[in-house]
């Protein structure tokens, strides 16, 4: 699909890029939409001074942090941070199947 198939659209600074083609009016979030370095740039400057602690809670402030830089859903911001951790942009250095999340690990983000 060449550029001038494609409908440009920006939210938070992020590029969106979706088929013109009658699609509905609010642009579903999906990692194939976004620019997955982009977003873990931004998710490292909002978690500047203090990294998100824990498994469980850090995932969690992650996918808060998701749904207010991209106006999506927790759903939508869920699956991009799972991709996120998939594709080794962001990683927890603990065990994350530990029994009991201590809040003692923290989740690396990387540069921004």
């Amino acid at each position: 699909m060449g550029c001038s198939e494609l409908d440009q659209r920006v939210r938070s600074d992020i590029v969106l890029l979706r088929p013109v083609e009658g699609g509905p009016k609010t642009i579903p979030v999906t990692p194939e939409d976004i620019d997955l370095e982009e977003l873990r740039r931004k998710l490292c400057a909002r978690f500047l001074h203090a990294a998100p602690a824990g498994y469980v809670t850090g995932k969690s402030d992650l996918r808060a942090a998701v749904v207010s830089i991209l106006d999506c859903s927790a759903l939508e911001a869920e699956n991009l941070v799972d991709t996120l951790e998939a594709r080794g942009l962001i990683r927890y250095e603990g065990d994350r199947r530990g029994e009991v999340d201590q809040l003692e690990r923290h989740w690396r983000l990387g540069e921004a």
